[in-house]
């Protein structure tokens, strides 16, 4: 019986804390004549929110290329 209690406590903490908004660092990287990285932060979203924006800043045309994600 406090196997389960114990379980199901772990489980809603995990819940809460996986869906809870948070800051995220999206690393970039720069393709052109060379390598170039950077990051930059986003501040209190949710992980998904956070890599929609983050993979969004990416480009890709005549040999240039910004691949951007988020940093686990």
């Amino acid at each position: 019986m406090m196997k389960k209690k114990i379980s199901l406590l772990f489980a809603c903490t995990l819940l809460v804390c996986i869906s809870c908004k948070k800051d995220w660092t999206c690393s970039c990287t720069y393709t052109l004549d060379g390598t170039a990285s950077g990051s930059y932060e986003i501040n209190d979203k949710s992980k998904d929110d956070a890599r929609s924006m983050c993979e969004a800043t990416a480009i890709s045309e005549t040999g240039d290329t910004l691949v951007c994600k988020i940093a686990d």
